[in-house]
């Protein structure tokens, strides 16, 4: 009976612990109320809460006592702490954090401008009847979008999920400014982009960055720990199972050393995992275990560095164009994202679980970086300059010798408005075309109509034969009547 109240006590204590997200005009506090139900004892309670999806550590303002960790398999922070309260005391914690659900006003302004500016430059082109559908296209969105932003009964969790899909709708908006500034640099009208940028998004992106494209020498690599505790809780021996599964990106061949555990696979997740079917441990003992790991979670600095060459090396051939501006503005925010990346990787002391979210951060923005690069490789294509240098590590490009052979010669006017048409229709009718079910149902339809008309030209080629036969038949039988 004293074992099922103190158990029962304890679920109580969890209880007490609530977290809510409170939500003000540009920040969002994360709110926790701890309570201690005991009347005569004063307890240590344990406060974890997970912190919104997007949310980094760089976005806190205001942590106060808490302690950010990560959790590799949910591939989410969260803030822990201990908190010590006397009998029946309550006591609520804060967490405040930047409102990053949010699409600035201003980039949308932006948006909008940079369309129209754009669309007006092509006034005399082939293509400016589809640009002009495209633009409406685009500003119906875009005002879509700070419709949905500008509602004030919305609360967090709503807000999180309007900013998901007006993400969505964002990069789509910015595939097809990709299309209208391709349709200006073709026809050779590099004002209006010079005056805000590129800000479209490539419809044909860099794939995303994977743990197989960082090129790491696993031998020459450091090594993590994870700390994997058991206990038994009861005044009996007993016989636990146990099973801890590893981040997704361990393979067995990074593993250094199992710990004394078995390596097992969960092919539903796709994830390894180390394991013992039973452990005995005596009443109330604790055991721990330590696997340790190959550090693969380290974007490398020769690709970093490859990145740094590419931005410099594009510099050159933008320093002095009709770009150059802009050009600036791209390679100003690739370093800014490159040195982001190295001050977080040399930071040492934070946990495992905090490098590993760190390490997928990186990602993001090293594949960011990548991305502008691409831009920039687009603007030097546009002033004669080599092309091919987008991803890393790839081989040296070759240079294209003249500006004429990119841009067409002064009477390919007809075939470049043509391709201005095509590419407009790509980007307004993206995402319509049929399914895979559908398409081969086509194909079908097609080989069986072919395969009838084929049939029916063979009956009456061979009718046609028979009947030439039977004449030629006939006259030489005449021929001997004679």
């Amino acid at each position: 009976m004293r074992k099922f109240i103190f158990f029962l006590f304890l679920y109580m204590l969890m209880l007490s612990v609530i977290s809510y997200p409170l939500y003000a005009a540009g920040a969002v506090k994360l709110k926790m109320t701890v309570a201690n139900p005991s009347a005569s004892e004063i307890k240590t309670v344990p406060v974890k809460t997970y912190l919104p999806k997007g949310i980094t550590p760089e976005d806190i303002t205001d942590k106060g006592k808490f302690q950010i960790g990560y959790d590799f398999d949910k591939s989410l922070y969260y803030a822990y702490q201990e908190v010590k309260l006397n009998p029946n005391e309550s006591l609520t914690l804060e967490l405040s954090m930047q409102d990053i659900w949010n699409i600035p006003i201003d980039e949308i302004n932006s948006l909008k401008e940079h369309t129209q500016k754009v669309v007006n430059s092509l006034k005399n082109a082939v293509s400016y009847s589809q640009a002009k559908i495209l633009e409406e296209s685009i500003i119906s969105r875009l005002d879509k979008i700070t419709e949905i932003q500008a509602s004030a009964d919305a609360n967090i969790e709503e807000k999180i999920a309007n900013y998901g899909a007006n993400n969505d709708i964002l990069k789509e908006v910015k595939k097809d400014i990709s299309v209208l500034d391709d349709l200006a640099m073709e026809i050779g009208v590099p004002g209006e982009i010079e005056a805000a940028g590129l800000m479209g998004e490539t419809v044909s992106s860099t794939e995303p960055v994977k743990i197989k494209y960082t090129d790491l020498d696993i031998k020459t690599l450091g090594s993590v720990k994870f700390r994997i505790a058991l206990s038994n809780p009861s005044d009996k021996e007993a016989a636990i199972p146990l099973k801890y599964y590893l981040p997704v990106e361990v393979k067995p061949e990074y593993i250094v050393d199992k710990g004394g555990l078995d390596v097992g696979y969960d092919y539903q997740k796709d994830i390894h995992y180390v394991y013992k079917d039973t452990l005995t441990l005596a009443a109330r003992e604790k055991k721990e275990f330590i696997v340790e790991v190959k550090n693969i979670w380290i974007i490398p600095q020769q690709q970093i560095d490859v990145l740094r060459a590419q931005t410099a090396r594009l510099m050159g051939i933008l320093g002095e164009s009709e770009y150059k501006l802009a050009a600036k503005s791209l390679a100003d925010k690739i370093i800014s994202f490159l040195d982001n990346i190295m001050n977080v990787q040399n930071k040492t002391d934070v946990s495992v679980e905090r490098h590993i979210g760190d390490f997928r951060e990186n990602l993001k923005k090293f594949e960011e970086a990548k991305k502008d690069i691409a831009k920039l490789e687009k603007l030097a294509v546009q002033t004669g300059g080599s092309a091919g240098v987008t991803l890393a590590g790839n081989e040296e490009p070759q240079a294209v010798s003249h500006k004429s052979q990119l841009k067409g010669s002064a009477g390919s006017g007809i075939t470049r408005g043509a391709k201005g048409i095509e590419l407009v229709s790509k980007s307004i009718f993206r995402g319509k075309a049929p399914d895979v079910t559908t398409s081969w149902k086509i194909i079908w339809i097609i080989i069986g109509f072919l395969a009838v008309v084929s049939f029916l030209f063979f009956i009456l080629w061979w009718t046609q034969i028979k009947v030439g036969a039977g004449k030629k038949h006939e006259e030489v039988k005449q021929d001997e009547k004679k």
